[in-house]
């Protein structure tokens, strides 16, 4: 019998689509899941949390668990991919 040997190189994590690099630094609304909206920026984000402006100076972090939905508008985005056929 062969002792396997460990392994100690990092893997690279699967990743989906990352929706959260669409989002930064635009206005979205986000669902709690208490039912209670929050209107503010999202401005940065990480494996388990999002952190807003919320105005006035103030940042709030939010634990990616607590949120039900976040609603934002795709046409406040840059045009990265979207309308590109239509240049002749």
């Amino acid at each position: 019998m062969v002792a396997e040997e460990n392994n100690t190189e990092q893997r690279p994590r699967p990743t989906g689509p990352n929706y959260f690099m669409k989002m930064l630094g635009q206005k979205v609304l986000c669902r709690l899941n208490d039912g209670r909206p929050l209107n503010a920026v999202l401005e940065s984000f990480s494996l388990y949390e999002l952190c807003f402006d919320i105005g006035h100076g103030k940042k709030m972090v939010i634990m990616k668990h607590a949120i039900s939905s976040i609603e934002f508008t795709e046409s406040a985005l840059p045009p990265q991919g979207r309308g590109d056929n239509d240049k002749r």
